[in-house]
């Protein structure tokens, strides 16, 4: 039972992660987006090529810490989301003979959103506390 509460808490901080994760990705993605229009209507240019040139040094420098911003996010979003399925497939897998409970929890943290993966998490967290 050890193992499934382990499992669990893997799963429900993974979950958390991700959506986090998500959370901080759609914030960057709505103040770059947001400052870029800014810009945009700042100089009334609507080519990203020619909003650059006309930029001043703090603006571009700006501009370009929110694209690190960006893909950063972008790029901890996605880990976070393929570790998530990546530890419920193994839990799927390693459970299959031996919890059908745990089993068909981790197969719906696979399947459906990393919300049902903190639900889940919490169940299996639990069920191995009651059943010691």
């Amino acid at each position: 039972m050890k193992r499934f509460r382990k499992l669990g808490i893997e799963q429900f901080l993974l979950s958390l992660l991700s959506i986090l994760g998500v959370a901080f990705f759609i914030t960057v993605l709505v103040l770059t987006v947001t400052y870029q229009k800014e810009m945009q209507n700042k100089y009334n240019i609507k080519r990203y090529e020619e909003l650059i040139t006309l930029m001043t040094k703090a603006e571009t420098e700006k501009m370009a810490l929110f694209t690190v911003l960006f893909w950063s996010s972008l790029g901890t979003m996605l880990f976070f989301f393929i570790a998530g399925i990546s530890v419920n497939i193994a839990a799927a897998v390693t459970s299959f003979k031996q919890s059908k409970t745990c089993f068909w929890l981790s197969l719906a943290g696979i399947l459906l959103t990393r919300f049902f993966g903190l639900i889940s998490g919490s169940i299996l967290i639990g069920l191995s506390f009651r059943k010691e």
